[in-house]
């Protein structure tokens, strides 16, 4: 196998962006190149005999290169020899520049039509993730997978209909991953390589060109929280969410409850499924005294913390609020309130009706209108249609997208299409307003 990795993708990394490995085709290392007769030169091979495997190449094209950069050409094979201690391969072009150092070659003539096969593997149960991948080396022999296609594919942005467990591994928005690898070329026997050694992880995340694709913050501990909004305020009533990438297999997030700025009580979750995505879903507070509660996550065996701290101020429910839930562009979950500015109405079509709800927020920070933006979508690629038997049949149409669903006090989620409005931001006064429509579930009159 003469294939050298030269990086491969981030140990984390968001899987909407490019997932590359970079290789570079190094069939035969070489140790020197040295002067010839008639301003020919000399590749050096030292300490093997391999003449007359060489000498049967004669006319043979070859792309040499060498690691100071003297050489970097298609050359041809004109004679070789054996001089007691090392191989001496002579080549045909009258180019000789000056003695370089070591490098290597490729065989262009006898491993003619050469590419690379790579699979992806999942690293958990070794099934594969899409179909294969097959790229050509330039003339240097660089190689550049990009395997980004098969992973986001496998991924979903779906949640499920409901969190019951105050603590879940995400299934769809996460997959620990690795390649193997195969030389073709006209000839070849097949020599599969496999790098699960080297095991790397992928989350259902979009970043723009710029951002930290590897998300260092979010996969170094310790790790912030999936989540862009700050100073976070939520109704005790309502059930709140909170995503983290879990860095080791023996975790625990720790809640503590604050009466007053005083610590009233501490409660731990065990991460028992090992690394990946979390949800960690905040109970409902029954206890009006609690104001407040912190909530990290730390490594058990040291009880050294794995995450930052993160604090939530409990304010009163409103009973005309839409708590909307959804999957931001960081892969994890994030929730607002949306309350008081509304406006309702019904639309009527064939054979049934939904509602349809605009909702607004305004005198919004910098930060709360970026972290909202994230649930504007205009993918309208709509996938697994939903039917909920209650009072009416109603059935909701989940996007394969941005998401949204509206949060339910037990924890249910239903499932709403987004429809983004034309958003502003006053800079000179540091406002930001926000609005979109949310259509309800269609409902169905026989």
């Amino acid at each position: 196998m003469s294939l050298i990795f030269n990086s491969r993708p981030n140990t984390y990394q968001a899987s909407a962006m490019p997932i590359v490995y970079k290789m570079t085709r190094k069939d035969v290392i070489t140790d020197s190149v040295i002067a010839a007769a008639s301003s020919r030169f000399k590749v050096v091979l030292a300490g093997v005999n391999q003449a007359a495997a060489y000498t049967a190449r004669i006319g043979q094209t070859l792309w040499l290169k060498t690691d100071d950069g003297i050489y970097n050409q298609m050359v041809t094979i004109r004679s070789a020899a054996y001089t007691g201690s090392d191989t001496e391969i002579t080549m045909e072009e009258q180019e000789y520049t000056a003695d370089a150092g070591a490098g290597y070659f490729n065989l262009l003539t006898a491993r003619a039509q050469y590419e690379v096969e790579v699979q992806v593997y999942n690293g958990i149960d070794d099934t594969k993730i899409g179909v294969s991948i097959s790229t050509s080396p330039d003339q240097e022999g660089n190689i550049v997978i990009d395997v980004s296609n098969p992973i986001h594919r496998k991924l979903k942005a779906q949640l499920p209909d409901a969190y019951v467990a105050p603590l879940d591994i995400d299934q769809n928005a996460f997959v620990n991953y690795y390649i193997e690898y195969e030389e073709q070329y006209v000839g070849s026997i097949g020599n599969v390589v496999s790098d699960s050694a080297n095991k790397r992880n992928a989350i259902y995340a979009v970043l723009q060109i710029g951002d930290d694709v590897a998300l260092t913050d979010y996969s170094t501990s310790p790790v912030k929280f999936l989540n862009k909004f700050t100073g976070i305020k939520w109704p005790r009533e309502v059930p709140f969410f909170l995503s983290f990438i879990a860095l080791v297999t023996d975790a625990r997030v720790v809640l503590k409850k604050y009466r007053n700025g005083v610590l009233d009580t501490t409660t731990n979750y065990d991460i028992a499924d090992g690394l990946g995505l979390y949800h960690f879903k905040l109970p409902v507070e029954a206890q009006v005294l609690v104001t407040s509660v912190e909530i990290n996550v730390i490594d058990i065996s040291t009880t050294n913390p794995i995450s930052e701290t993160i604090t939530i101020t409990y304010t009163e429910k409103c009973d005309n609020s839409l708590y909307a839930l959804w999957r931001n562009e960081l892969g994890g979950l994030s929730q607002f309130e949306f309350a008081h500015n509304f406006m309702y109405k019904y639309e009527l079509f064939q054979g049934g009706k939904h509602k349809r709800i605009t909702a607004v927020a305004v005198d919004l920070t910098q930060a709360q209108f970026e972290a909202l933006q994230s649930m504007s979508s205009y993918n309208d690629i709509y996938r697994v249609n939903i039917r909920e038997f209650t009072s009416a049949l109603k059935a909701t149409l989940r996007q394969e997208g941005s998401q949204v669903y509206h949060t339910q006090p037990d924890g249910s989620l239903i499932g709403v299409v987004v429809v983004p409005q034309k958003d502003t931001v006053e800079a000179k006064w540091s406002k930001a307003e926000f609005s979109i429509d949310f259509i309800m579930p269609q409902t169905f009159e026989r």
